[in-house]
C-alpha cells in the first residue's frame, strides 16, 4: 500500500459542477501551491471517499448544497454521525 506524506493543507472539494471545481482548484493552488484538492460530485461519492479512499480527514471542506444523489445537507448530517478526533465544525 502506497504511503502518503501530507506536506500542504488539503482541501475537498464536493460539487457537481466541473467548472466550479476548476475554479476553486486554480484559486486553492495560487494561495496554497503544496495543497492536495480532492473532488467529488456528490456526497454520497464524497462520503464514499472520506471513508475509504482518503488516508486522512481534509483540512476544509467546500460543499456545494443543491447536489443530486445525496446533496450538501445530507452528507453534512453523515460526516456529523462519524468520530473524527479533532474536527472542528465550522458552518
Amino acid at each position: 500500500k502506497p504511503t502518503f506524506v501530507k506536506t500542504g493543507n488539503v482541501y475537498f472539494i464536493v460539487d457537481d459542477d466541473p467548472d466550479d471545481q476548476e475554479l476553486f482548484i486554480e484559486a486553492l493552488k495560487g494561495l496554497d501551491e503544496l495543497c492536495t484538492c480532492v473532488t467529488a460530485f456528490n456526497g454520497e461519492e464524497a462520503l464514499q471517499k472520506l471513508l475509504t479512499e482518503m488516508h486522512y480527514f481534509p483540512d476544509f471542506i467546500f460543499l456545494d448544497l443543491n447536489m443530486p444523489k445525496m446533496n450538501g445537507k445530507q452528507f453534512l448530517a453523515e460526516i456529523k454521525k462519524l468520530s473524527f478526533s479533532g474536527l472542528c465544525w465550522a458552518f
